[in-house]
């Protein structure tokens, strides 16, 4: 894995993997005998993700009145009067003077009418349940990293 150097002001920023450790070093006043190291400690931030349950939203379930109209054939039956004209036999004219003189015949006719009527019958049953849905979501942010920053006393500073 090959990096660049990053150059702020005179001193050399290196990635701490990269960083040579050899050779005397001062660090606060104190000497370090040649062959022994320095041990920095260097951090890198990491992205770090964990969920929660927030409420997405709420939903109402109602029934809802939808009103259809149904046109049903129904066959009805009535009465009607048949009057039948027969001829003439021999009947003396004295019995039908009789029927002349008498009240009159009254015959009531009936008929069928629709009765309309309704009936509230169960035709369907709805089930509502919440289901839980994976999805993978990316997420992208920015994180930090350390790196050792070190002036090396061997190289002359270079003119800007």
């Amino acid at each position: 894995m090959t990096s660049t150097n990053r150059t702020e002001g005179d001193a050399v920023l290196m990635p701490a993997a990269e960083l040579p450790v050899t050779g005397a070093t001062e660090r606060s006043g104190d000497s370090v005998a040649a062959g022994n190291g320095i041990d920095l400690t260097v951090s890198a931030e990491r992205l770090q993700i964990t969920t929660e349950w927030m409420r997405a939203g709420r939903v109402r379930l109602r029934r809802q009145i939808e009103t259809d109209t149904r046109t049903v054939e129904v066959t009805l039956r009535r009465e009607v009067l048949v009057v039948e004209h027969l001829p003439a036999t021999d009947t003396p004219v004295a019995a039908t003077t009789e029927a002349v003189d008498r009240e009159p015949v009254v015959i009531v006719l009936r008929q069928e009418v629709p009765e309309i009527g309704i009936r509230v019958q169960a035709y369907e049953r709805v089930t509502a349940r919440v289901e839980r849905v994976t999805e993978d979501q990316l997420i992208t942010d920015n994180v930090r990293h350390e790196g050792i920053a070190f002036d090396d006393a061997r190289k002359p500073p270079t003119a800007r």
